[in-house]
């Protein structure tokens, strides 16, 4: 009975962080296709950072989202993606 309620308090456990973890940040790298930024209310980690030239930047927000944005290039000018 006791492997039971470890197993539930491990399953409710995941459950309750799957609400405070949430993507945050992508940019690619040349400035190509939509690139989003948030304003992270807890603790921002960022898992792929590389240089423009190697790929692209994502990172997730372990808390609340304050605050998106969303935005990409065309002829040099930036415009929102809304």
């Amino acid at each position: 009975m006791e492997k039971f309620y470890i197993l539930v308090s491990f399953i409710a456990l995941i459950i309750l962080a799957s609400f405070f973890i949430h993507p945050c940040d992508y940019l690619t790298g040349w400035g190509v296709d939509k690139q989003r930024t948030c304003e992270c209310l807890g603790f921002k980690w960022t898992y792929l950072n590389k240089l423009p030239v190697d790929g692209d930047t994502k990172s997730i927000c372990i808390g609340l989202v304050k605050s998106n944005d969303c935005f990409q290039y065309q002829n040099g000018n930036k415009i929102s993606c809304y």
